[in-house]
């Protein structure tokens, strides 16, 4: 066979081996592969049915068994069936992994033969099947985050089991089994059990319901968001110049003036700043020693001390200067100028 028909049959890519776990996914892959090639018939069907030689039924026309000495296949059987068999076993073959296929004998049985014994080997017995279709309906619950018509799809694929089983599965039974998986907000929300009289109803209504339900969860979600975001920006504008403005009390809670001495405002903020004689930046400015490095001089109480001590010094200062004026004015009065003119003369003649 051609690697391009090949690599169209081979289901199992991976060649995973066929167990009793994997088996319903294998024999599903293999039951749309086998019926997009019309050979699904061969594996559900006993359409070549085997003789012996000493039976009535056999002719010199039949076709032998390979690998067999006195088994032939039923006269009704052609050559175009004969290939069509041979083709569905290839399929099944190449999809296969070694270990099942050192087990099966492909030449002397059929495509049903050995899709029975493959059924009959990893597949569980029909009471056990049911036990474990109708756990997994009583356990389904719906997640509002998943796709409700891929929930939906699979649970009737287990009705669809069940009744493969022959299982009585009628409507109502369906609709309690979905009424028990859905939330209770979706069951108020959709109002389902005025639904229940008719079960394909029920269905598309939820089809159309809860995906709509969703749609407007998430627009009121984006909606609170924005509205939260706008709210947000609307009150920072509103209170913006409280934020931003120095007399604000929230601001300036822990502040202490050092002007005045009262909590709630900074210096240069402060009402009272026009009627006090303390002027922080008039002293700065004349006497060029304010020293903020000095940390006595960093509290409130530093600050003022120091200003205090340069205020003294200047009017020491102005005293000195005063006491010094009015000596010189008293040596002034009590000079004889006549005499320093005598001595003058005196050494302009030595001097000649």
């Amino acid at each position: 066979m051609a690697s391009q028909d090949l690599e169209i049959i081979n289901v199992v890519t991976n060649k995973r081996e066929v167990n009793s776990e994997y088996y319903p996914i294998w024999a599903s892959d293999m039951d749309l592969l086998l019926t997009s090639k019309g050979l699904d018939s061969y594996i559900y069907e006993e359409k070549l049915k085997k003789i012996k030689i000493t039976d009535s039924e056999y002719k010199n026309s039949c076709i032998k068994v390979k690998g067999t000495s006195d088994l032939y296949f039923s006269p009704s059987v052609t050559e175009a069936m004969f290939k069509n068999d041979i083709k569905a076993k290839r399929y099944i073959n190449v999809n296969l992994d070694d270990n099942n296929k050192n087990k099966i004998d492909f030449k002397s049985k059929t495509a049903f033969e050995i899709w029975k014994l493959l059924e009959s080997t990893y597949q569980e017995g029909k009471e056990e099947r049911k036990l474990k279709y109708k756990r997994k309906l009583d356990s389904m619950m719906y997640n509002k985050k998943d796709d409700f018509e891929m929930f939906l799809s699979n649970m009737e694929i287990i009705f669809s089991k069940l009744i493969e089983l022959n299982v009585d599965i009628n409507n109502e039974n369906k609709f309690n089994y979905l009424y028990n998986a859905l939330p209770y907000d979706i069951i108020q929300q959709t109002n389902i059990i005025s639904y229940q009289e008719d079960w394909e109803e029920c269905c598309e209504h939820l089809k159309k319901t809860i995906p709509r339900l969703k749609f407007l969860k998430e627009l009121r979600t984006n909606q609170t968001k924005t509205e939260a975001n706008y709210s947000g920006v609307r009150n920072y504008n509103k209170y913006k110049h409280k934020y931003n403005s120095n007399n604000n009390n929230y601001y300036n809670r822990n502040l202490k003036c050092f002007n005045c001495g009262e909590i709630g405002h900074k210096a240069k903020n402060c009402k009272q700043k026009q009627n006090n004689n303390y002027n922080r930046k008039y002293y700065n400015n004349k006497y060029k020693r304010f020293n903020y490095k000095d940390s006595n001089k960093r509290t409130t109480k530093g600050r003022r001390r120091h200003n205090y001590h340069e205020a003294d010094n200047a009017e020491a200062k102005e005293s000195d200067i005063e006491e010094r004026y009015n000596e010189i004015y008293d040596n002034a009065l009590t000079t004889n100028y006549n005499d320093e003119e005598k001595q003058e003369n005196s050494n302009e003649k030595k001097n000649f």
